[in-house]
């Protein structure tokens, strides 16, 4: 056994073991993200090539069952996915030591040469990232300070061994798991990075896509951990790993694949263009901490839409007047573009609402800032990539776009607050559809400048990541609202305690759910909560069948034609 120091390092170098230069395209991008950290060197390639026992008669036939597999998956009937696609990664690659080595599997494990591990422990590494066939087993565990890296699939024992999200599509799980892992004795090991999409169900190659992106960026966080003191070396093994993908699906199981898949497109189709939101704000008269308790379901009282053709969302306030000045999302089926609009509210009547922020594209989430004697609002504001903060010259009703706070980045449902001496701004990256993945960034000052956190994204988790209200402090903790989008967009918000956030470390624990009334008249979501003195905001949704509602029937219509001929535009100029 090779002894190692587990005192900090100031540099981190990792070696990999891969099947030569030429490897899938996100293997490609985790050692891409490797190299490109700061403070980590590639110092080791050994270039694996698997050796098998001869098959008996019984393996032959098993290879045989799973042909059907091999000819979906390499391209022989369908292209392969984004993320399996070969990469040249020999410019990084090549210039490091390379040891060439056989690679022995057996039952999922995989053994190196003992003359090859000692090779490996020569170079004194602090890690070793796995990226061929097998679990590593055997000596190869010792030869470096913080272990041997990997990746598993998949939250269930029973979906071991088949491909990565194959089963979540198949048996309509909702979301799709992924976990690097630091491996230990046979089957056991340790989770370094954990987290979970929501399942892709009409395409396999999608989902594939998505949680293999998902994680890519996973080895390079560690390494940030470990080099801001957040060492991993003294982790317990106590977690049971689930075994390799080792076996393929049959015949049976790929038409019932695909007819799921083809029945998951089919209802995406009929949520798309058979049915539409009809969203609305609910006030509560209890506080926001009420909301922890796992038995308290607060009534609202819930505000009347206009007409058929808008809906509102996102609610926000502040206490004004002997009542609550309320701002949402204000979106017109019409125009297809969201404006913030706001109504002063009390227990007896409700004004008319009035647009107060209107711009050329969609505006949303009007999350509200009081700051030195004055008011501000950040409206979502992604389409044109961007997180702006709007000052209030006349409360309520006259607004100026006073800063940016950050550049190039579509942020959805940005949220902003004051902890532990400075500003946060935690935020999810709409460009990509990601509600698994928040982002945060910290100022002194609230018009900035703003600077990202270093572990960037600090959560991956579609049940928990996406902002979803204003947190707050209860009993000297800091909670979190956040949107549970595993069953849909928009289905439930949960509240994390976070008991951690500093400029190099995050964590929080999801501590309560809540679900929209199923016996309400918005029984279908609720994604926003927010709160406002002694009192609290919600919003409901209601999926509307479009044929109950003749007026929206023709509007759907233009929506599908404008949508085609959109897409047939832009086919024509590629």
């Amino acid at each position: 056994m090779v002894q190692h120091s587990l005192t900090q390092p100031k540099t981190l170098r990792f070696g990999v073991v891969c099947s030569g230069t030429q490897i899938a395209a996100w293997q490609a991008d985790c050692l891409s993200r490797l190299v490109a950290t700061p403070g980590v060197e590639f110092g080791l390639l050994i270039s694996s090539t698997p050796t098998i026992a001869k098959a008996s008669q019984q393996e032959r036939r098993g290879r045989l069952k799973q042909l059907p597999w091999r000819l979906f998956y390499s391209r022989r009937v369908l292209p392969l996915a984004r993320s399996a696609q070969p990469a040249d990664l020999s410019a990084v690659l090549t210039p490091a030591p390379q040891i060439r080595a056989n690679l022995d599997t057996e039952n999922g494990f995989a053994t190196l040469p003992p003359q090859i591990v000692s090779q490996i422990a020569e170079h004194d590494l602090d890690m070793l990232l796995w990226l061929a066939p097998g679990t590593p087993h055997g000596g190869i565990l010792e030869t470096t300070r913080f272990g041997v890296w990997g990746y598993r699939y998949g939250q269930e024992a029973q979906y071991a061994g088949f491909p990565p999200g194959l089963l979540e599509i198949l048996r309509g799980d909702p979301i799709t798991t992924a976990s690097l892992c630091r491996f230990g004795p046979p089957g056991r090991g340790a989770v370094l990075r954990q987290g979970a999409i929501g399942t892709l169900g009409s395409s396999y190659h999608a989902n594939l896509d998505a949680v293999r992106s998902m994680s890519a960026a996973w080895p390079a966080q560690v390494c940030i951990d470990i080099l801001h003191d957040q060492a991993i070396g003294e982790q317990d093994l106590a977690v049971d790993l689930p075994l390799p993908p080792n076996r393929a699906p049959g015949w049976l199981v790929l038409v019932r694949l695909a007819l799921r898949v083809a029945g998951n497109r089919l209802g995406d189709l009929y949520q798309a263009y058979g049915t539409f939101w009809e969203w609305t704000i609910g006030v509560v008269d209890q506080p926001i901490a009420a909301f922890l308790d796992p038995d308290a379901r607060p009534p609202a009282r819930w505000l009347s839409l206009p007409g058929e053709r808008t809906f509102w969302a996102d609610p926000f306030a502040l206490v004004r007047d002997e009542g609550l000045q309320l701002f949402f999302e204000d979106y017109d089926y019409a125009s297809r573009r969201g404006r913030i609009s706001t109504v002063h509210w009390n227990r007896s009547s409700t004004e008319p609402p009035q647009v107060v922020i209107d711009e050329d594209w969609h505006l949303s989430y009007p999350y509200l800032i009081e700051d030195r004697g004055r008011v501000y609002c950040i409206p979502e504001s992604c389409e044109i990539g961007e997180i702006a903060l709007y000052r209030a010259d006349q409360f309520p009703h006259s607004w100026t776009k006073v800063a940016t706070l950050v550049e190039g980045f579509a942020g959805s449902d940005a949220t902003v607050f004051w902890h532990l001496d400075r500003w946060w701004l935690l935020a999810c990256d709409s460009s990509k559809d990601m509600d698994h993945a928040l982002y945060a960034w910290h100022a002194e000052s609230l018009l900035g400048p703003w600077t990202a956190h270093c572990n960037n994204p600090i959560k991956v988790d579609v049940r928990s990541s996406r902002p979803a209200g204003t947190p707050f402090i209860h009993d000297g903790h800091l909670y979190r609202p956040a949107q549970d989008c595993s069953g849909s967009y928009g289905s439930q918000v949960v509240l994390n305690r976070v008991d951690r956030l500093t400029e190099i470390a995050f964590a929080e624990k999801t501590v309560a759910s809540i679900q929209p009334d199923r016996d309400g008249p918005y029984p279908d979501g609720l994604h926003t909560l927010s709160a406002v003195g002694t009192m609290s905001l919600v919003d409901g949704l209601r999926n509307v069948p479009i044929l109950t509602r003749p007026t929206m029937i023709a509007h759907g219509l233009r929506i599908r034609l404008e949508r085609l001929l959109a897409r047939h535009f832009r086919r024509g100029t590629q």
